[in-house]
């Protein structure tokens, strides 16, 4: 596993730890600030590809609403770096890099999935290991929550996290 990879897990562990250990109520969700933008726009893939996320079909219907998607970030349920300043689109997302791998077959966690893609841009960090002098980083996360059922389905995190298009 090459070294921005390793940081990007280590990162996604870290937050999913420290988040579950907040205990903010569940129907709390006015406490997270964020800006919906609508629909992903064009094709995005994030760390080298592993996750692609595009513009969801225009009948899209998701079945959970943004602010029930959003109670997830507020009680820790997924990677969401930073309580306010959240950017919140919907897409449809496939991941080719995590899944479950068998000898015959990979089963991806998202294949063509409708999600709410929540952005954290700009959060101070540090490496996992990293000695205090070594940073801080400004580093983003983007979590991908399922709109059929509200629950958390992947999330990367770190410095220089971003999508290409």
């Amino acid at each position: 596993m090459d070294r921005s990879r390793w940081f990007a897990a280590a990162m996604t562990a870290a937050l999913l730890l420290a988040g579950c250990s907040r205990s903010t109520a569940a129907d709390d969700s006015s406490a997270v600030v964020f800006d919906f933008q609508g629909d992903v726009q064009q094709r995005e893939e994030w760390d080298g590809g592993a996750v692609v996320v595009v513009p969801p079909p225009a009948d899209a219907d998701p079945d959970v609403d943004v602010d029930l998607a959003m109670r997830t970030c507020v009680t820790g349920k997924s990677v969401c770096g930073a309580s306010s300043g959240l950017v919140v689109r919907i897409g449809v997302a496939t991941t080719h890099g995590a899944g479950t791998y068998s000898s015959t077959e990979s089963i991806p966690l998202m294949k063509d999935r409708l999600v709410y893609e929540v952005i954290s841009p700009g959060f101070n960090c540090l490496p996992a290991g990293a000695a205090q002098d070594d940073g801080p980083y400004t580093c983003s996360s983007v979590a991908w929550i399922d709109a059929a059922t509200g629950d958390n389905i992947y999330g990367l995190s770190g410095p220089g996290i971003g999508p290409t298009h």
